[in-house]
């Protein structure tokens, strides 16, 4: 079951017919903002019998929609979708049925407003234990300027590897390499971009 004891509370408002093999449905689309950022999504099945699938779109705008996902029909009563996007302001999702006959039903947008839960610095490795010396890692904040500086510490203090990056590589795929006569074991990341720090414990095999 998702998580919704920090959800923010969300609205939700018709959508206009898209096209004339595309109307709207019953279908209620439920959205909510977790404490760590993320975004969860529930809703209803929709007329069982015909259904094909569930088509997840999301906006930024409100109008013009992009796929996130697609969830095949079965005979769930209700399915659900949890993701990690970053966003200020106000974003928005609804749901695309595609039905057996060729017709598609949209749901009712959800508009889920940004409550502020995350904020700061966000550093993610993977894989963990790591392959060979790379570290491969994606990053975010909400800084616009300051460039992210990556420290590797083994676990007594001592500094192996240092390295810069600048804040347009935010969101990107990143990677670093450790030095090759590092010994197997447990070393720390330290990541810092202005005021805001973060430390992951990543395992060399």
């Amino acid at each position: 079951a998702l998580d919704t004891a920090y959800a923010n509370v969300f609205t939700v408002k018709h959508e206009a017919e898209a096209n004339t093999s595309a109307r709207m449905g019953t279908l209620d689309l439920a959205g909510s903002q977790l404490e760590d950022g993320s975004i969860a999504l529930t809703w209803q099945q929709y007329n069982a019998e015909g259904t094909q699938a569930y088509l997840l779109e999301r906006s930024l705008d409100g109008t013009s929609f992009e796929s996130v996902t697609v969830v095949a029909a079965g005979n769930e009563s209700q399915y659900g979708y949890q993701e990690n996007v970053r966003f200020t302001g106000r974003i928005f999702y609804r749901v695309r049925v595609q039905r057996t006959d060729g017709t598609e039903v949209y749901s009712r947008v959800a508009t889920i407003q940004d409550a502020g839960f995350f904020s700061g610095l966000h550093v993610e490795v993977y894989p963990n234990p790591i392959q060979g010396n790379r570290v491969h890692f994606t990053w975010d904040s909400q800084d616009e300027d300051a460039p992210l500086i990556l420290h590797v510490r083994d676990l007594r203090g001592t500094l192996v590897h240092v390295e810069t990056l600048d804040a347009f590589s935010r969101g990107q795929q990143q990677s670093l390499t450790l030095p090759e006569h590092l010994d197997p074991g447990l070393y720390l990341l330290q990541a810092e971009q202005g005021s805001h720090t973060q430390t992951i414990k990543v395992m060399k095999p």
